[in-house]
C-alpha cells in the first residue's frame, strides 16, 4: 500500500496473492508510480486499486486474475495510464472507472473472462481512452455510463469478441461501428477486425486460373469429341480461353 503523498516509486516484478482486500492499493495523492510486471491474484476485493487524487501513474505490463476486481480506479483519479495488463478471470469488472475519474489511457490490454463487464466506465467519468485492447468473452465486454469516453484513437478501435461487423476491404477494421451498452451510447469506430490466417491473393489467383484452365481444356475437350469444334478450330478456342483468364487477372489486380 501506498498513501498520502507517496510519489515517484517503483513496484515490480512481485507475486500479491490472498490478501483481504487490495492486492496494491494507492491512496490519496499518489503520484507518477510504476506498477510494473507485477503477479496479482486471489484477493478479495480488487488486484490494483488507486483511491483519491492519484494521477499520473504507469501501471503495465501486470498479471491480475481471480481477485473479486482486476483494476479499480476511483474518487478523482487523473491521467494514468494502464498498458499491456493482462486482465482475467475476475469474479466482476476486469476494468472499473468510478466517480470523477478522468482523462485515463487504457492501451493493449487483454481483459478476458470477467464474471460482469470487461469494462465498466461509471457516470461522472469523462474522456477516458480505451484502444488498441482485446477484449473478450466476458460476460458484458463493456459498459459506459460516463460522458465523452472514447473507445479508438485517431487510428485504431478495440478487438470485440461480440463484434458481429465485416471487413469488406479487408483493411483490418470493422466497416460499422461497435456500440458500447449503457446510458452513454458510446461507440468504437475503428473496431479492430480479426478473421484469422488468410490466403494470400497470389495464391488465391493461380487457384482460380488453374480451375479455370482445367474446366475450359475439358470443355474444349468434349466439344472436340462431339465434333462441335474441329481440329483447326481447337488452338483459336484455347488462345481465346487464355486471353479471357488474362483479362480476368488484370482486372482483378
Amino acid at each position: 500500500m501506498l498513501s498520502d503523498g507517496c510519489n515517484y516509486n517503483t513496484i515490480l516484478r512481485n507475486n500479491v496473492s490472498n490478501n483481504g482486500q487490495h492486492g496494491i492499493l494507492l491512496y490519496n495523492d499518489c503520484h507518477n508510480n510504476l506498477l510494473l510486471r507485477n503477479n496479482i491474484s486471489v484477493n478479495d476485493f480488487c488486484g490494483i486499486n488507486l483511491i483519491k487524487d492519484c494521477n499520473y501513474n504507469s501501471i503495465s505490463e501486470n498479471n491480475i486474475s481471480e481477485n473479486d476486481n482486476g483494476i479499480m480506479i476511483f474518487d478523482g483519479c487523473l491521467e494514468n495510464a494502464f498498458l499491456g495488463n493482462r486482465v482475467e478471470n475476475n469474479n466482476n469488472s476486469g476494468i472499473e472507472v468510478n466517480h470523477f475519474c478522468n482523462y485515463n489511457n487504457f492501451s493493449r490490454n487483454i481483459i478476458q473472462n470477467s464474471g460482469e463487464y470487461g469494462i465498466n466506465i461509471t457516470s461522472n467519468c469523462s474522456y477516458n481512452l480505451v484502444y488498441n485492447n482485446s477484449i473478450r468473452r466476458n460476460l458484458k465486454n463493456a459498459i459506459d455510463d460516463g460522458i465523452n469516453n472514447h473507445w479508438n484513437s485517431s487510428l485504431i478501435g478495440n478487438y470485440w469478441s461480440n463484434y458481429l461487423g465485416i471487413d469488406w476491404d479487408d483493411n483490418g477494421i470493422g466497416d460499422t461501428p461497435f456500440e458500447i451498452w449503457g446510458s452513454a451510447e458510446s461507440k468504437d469506430f475503428l473496431p479492430i477486425w480479426d478473421d484469422g490466417y488468410k490466403t494470400p491473393l497470389f495464391i488465391c489467383l493461380i487457384i482460380i486460373s488453374l480451375i479455370t484452365l482445367g474446366v475450359g481444356g475439358i470443355t474444349i475437350f468434349v466439344l472436340f469429341k462431339k465434333r462441335i469444334i474441329k481440329d483447326e478450330e481447337i488452338t483459336y478456342v484455347g488462345i481465346l480461353l487464355i486471353i479471357l483468364i488474362l483479362f480476368f487477372l488484370m482486372s482483378i489486380i
